[in-house]
């Protein structure tokens, strides 16, 4: 039935998610909290990207987020997935947004750019949108108050 999902199709964001640790700033915090230790890809991580989303969000930072928001908000919603992928016990995989809208159509209520990623499980025709998220976030548009908050939310209702 869903013969378009096969192994080439399915994307491998968790390197993406690993730059949170693997490319780190020279900010003091960043060098000391997102490190391969304390982003072990556990809900209890989150406490740290939700740390890190907060200073991202400083007036400081401002400059930062406009020139490099969608690269962040890429890696910080990679890292989200990632969790949510490993703590929901359903068959959660990376796909590129066309891919999934030539199958479902629970994607068509969203203005979603074409080029990006989402979680989605064949089994049940369901959509996690982590970087999505993550950018709406970073904008000031989330209608939550932390990440950590949305991807246990979604944890929950998934599993």
């Amino acid at each position: 039935m869903f013969s378009f999902m096969n192994k080439r199709e399915k994307l491998n964001e968790r390197g993406i998610a690993k730059l949170l640790y693997n490319d780190v700033s020279v900010d003091s915090w960043d060098r000391a909290n997102l490190t391969k230790y304390n982003l072990d890809f556990s809900t209890e991580s989150l406490l740290y990207i939700d740390e890190y989303v907060e200073n991202l969000q400083t007036n400081s930072n401002k400059e930062l987020l406009a020139k490099h928001g969608s690269n962040l908000a890429h890696r910080i919603g990679a890292y989200l997935g990632e969790v949510m992928k490993l703590h929901i016990p359903k068959d959660f995989h990376w796909y590129e947004l066309n891919t999934i809208r030539k199958y479902s159509s629970k994607l068509d209520q969203y203005n979603l750019d074409p080029t990006t990623v989402h979680l989605y499980s064949k089994k049940t025709d369901a959509i996690i949108l982590p970087t999505f998220e993550a950018t709406e976030f970073l904008m000031g548009n989330s209608t939550y108050s932390k990440l950590s908050l949305y991807a246990k939310e979604k944890i929950r209702i998934h599993t």
